[in-house]
């Protein structure tokens, strides 16, 4: 239980610094564009991001289908151990 507590505190933590990250460079934004344009950016963003993901989806499906065995190879998660 205590390594999977730091596991979820070091994720939080992760997921404030993208976030205050994101806030600097919404200001920064700000400067040059309106908040209107700066929506679409981040749209766009969100679009790109979901086609290269679905992209990814159908490469590893067409790989996992290979006759000589060549699937994906394994992803590393950091995850407790179970015990």
């Amino acid at each position: 239980d205590q390594e999977a507590d730091k596991i979820i505190k070091q994720r939080f933590s992760e997921e404030k610094a993208l976030l205050d990250l994101k806030m600097e460079y919404y200001d920064k934004y700000k400067e040059v564009l309106n908040p209107g344009r700066i929506f679409i950016l981040y749209d766009a963003e969100n679009d790109f991001r979901r086609h290269i993901l679905e992209k990814m989806d159908r490469t590893r499906g067409q790989r996992d289908d290979r006759p000589d065995g060549d699937a994906r190879p394994e992803r590393r998660m950091d995850r407790p151990s179970d015990r």
